[in-house]
């Protein structure tokens, strides 16, 4: 998977998630791997997935006795910009958008409320 995960992230927006998922866990952690040492993605989570089989037959409905514990392992991130090693948005983008938002959490900052008022 890393290979096909290397070649199809040129495709990829910036800042846009991405999941790949193996029956194994090791190639998922190669992966992992090589997108931290590259810089190429944060948020990286490998993670397990577990699936429960169910028998269904008339009248009863119970888990299947006989089955496999695993259903497989979950790479997921989100792309960093491959230019700057961040995220698409630069500082200045960011003051912007604060600026017409109303700062960090929503609130005015208090200069520009006493203006307005």
């Amino acid at each position: 998977p890393t290979k096909t995960l290397t070649g199809m992230f040129p495709f990829l927006a910036p800042s846009c998630p991405f999941v790949v998922f193996c029956e194994h866990m090791e190639p998922l952690a190669e992966c992992f791997l090589e997108l931290q040492q590259k810089n190429m993605a944060i948020n990286l989570r490998l993670s397990d997935t577990w699936m429960r089989e169910y028998q269904v037959l008339p009248g009863r409905t119970h888990p299947n006795m006989h089955m496999s514990q695993n259903g497989g392992f979950l790479l997921v991130g989100i792309k960093l910009d491959p230019v700057t090693g961040v995220n698409e948005m630069d500082e200045e983008l960011r003051k912007q958008i604060r600026e017409q938002i109303g700062g960090r959490r929503g609130k005015k900052p208090k200069n520009k409320q006493k203006e307005s008022q």
